[in-house]
């Protein structure tokens, strides 16, 4: 094991797994440090939307459980069922341990250096680059990104400010649900979306290979009790006697934080808060902005003045205004309940069209 390297990665999940394989490719010295031993369970509901297959850089199809076309939204306030389409799959169902270890796979194999389980226990910004207290030893990294999550030490130890942060810990709970096979058939057909279940978010169900991934959130941190929403959503379901139950509650960060750069760290993923307003969804925009702190970091360099330029001016043109937009969309869905209704009702067709191209990559949020 090395003990100095160009740039040190902490966390491997989508954002910090997609860092760390384009800096290898591009010939940086990169570590890659996991906290736990992979492949391990990450609480998510496992929907990759398709501008996320898109966005992965490598194939993710072996570690695809069911791929649906389709997926159904529900407004119960009006009474309207409306179906998303796609020629292509619009959404793929995996396991975060699988995904995970898949992308951690495709960065070792560009020729970064995987630890895991190798924690990070504290870092200390100097001169030349910042030394690392891991549970391997001392390590020293020219440039650290920070990968480690909502909840992650990184931003903590390297200087942010609770005045940095902007961004709204949203509550998510989650069910992983085994069901018997009639349930599953019935249950498990499609992937669906349920807005206003909960209030000021939704309710999702993804049929994954052997279960069901059925949860809720709420774009508000104050609403409280999820775990009633999700047994009432349950019910609706026609969910009564499940052979087993697996709870995980979580917090998902919306909004990014003002800053995204100190001097030689940069956040990315959950840590930088630049998950899907709309959907919650974040492995999209994870990897999006794992690609583009790795890029500013190999087009400046390793310089910590022009990393932060480069790094912010990359947001600003390619994930920063559609953030700006989906905020606005997730406020008309989520705070503003008539006129969704109203909309909705006169072109809810036309809304879950767009947003499905949206979730597709295929155009902007409107």
């Amino acid at each position: 094991m090395t003990d100095r390297c160009d740039v040190a990665v902490i966390g491997a999940g989508p954002a910090g797994c997609a860092a760390a394989r384009v800096l290898a490719q591009g010939g940086a010295k990169t570590v890659l440090l996991e906290r736990e031993r992979l492949p391990r369970y990450k609480t998510c509901g496992g929907g990759l939307v398709h501008r996320a297959v898109r966005a992965a850089g490598v194939d993710l199809t072996p570690v695809v459980e069911r791929p649906f076309s389709e997926a159904t939204i529900n407004l119960h306030s009006i009474g309207q069922r409306f179906l998303a389409r796609r020629p292509y799959t619009i959404v793929s169902m995996t396991m975060r341990a699988r995904l995970d270890q898949h992308l951690a796979n495709a960065a070792v194999d560009a020729g970064a250096e995987l630890r895991s389980p190798c924690g990070v226990r504290h870092g200390v910004l100097e001169s030349g680059g910042v030394n690392l207290e891991t549970d391997g030893g001392r390590l020293t990294a020219g440039i650290v990104i920070g990968a480690d999550g909502a909840l992650g030490e990184t931003a903590k130890w390297a200087g942010w400010r609770a005045e940095d942060d902007g961004r709204l810990l949203a509550p998510a709970l989650e069910y992983e649900v085994t069901v018997d096979e009639p349930t599953m058939q019935r249950v498990g057909a499609e992937a669906r979306f349920d807005i206003g279940t909960v209030p000021w978010g939704y309710a999702w169900v993804f049929p994954k290979k052997h279960g069901l991934s059925i949860g809720v959130f709420s774009s508000r941190r104050g609403v409280h009790d999820l775990r009633h929403h999700v047994d009432v959503y349950l019910a609706r379901l026609g969910i009564d006697r499940p052979r087993a139950v697996d709870r995980h509650g979580y917090v998902i960060p919306l909004g990014p934080r003002r800053r995204l750069a100190r001097g030689p760290v940069v956040l990315v993923g959950d840590a930088a808060g630049v998950a899907d307003p709309v959907t919650a969804e974040g492995i999209s925009n994870a990897l999006v902005s794992g690609r583009l702190a790795a890029e500013a970091i190999l087009s400046s360099g390793g310089e910590p003045a022009r990393l932060g330029e480069t790094y912010h001016a990359a947001l600003a043109r390619e994930l920063l205004p559609e953030l700006r937009r989906a905020r606005r969309a997730a406020s008309l869905l989520y705070e503003w309940p008539r006129v969704r209704n109203v909309l909705f009702r006169s072109m809810g067709s036309r809304i879950v069209d767009r947003l499905t191209g949206v979730f597709s990559g295929e155009k902007p949020y409107p």
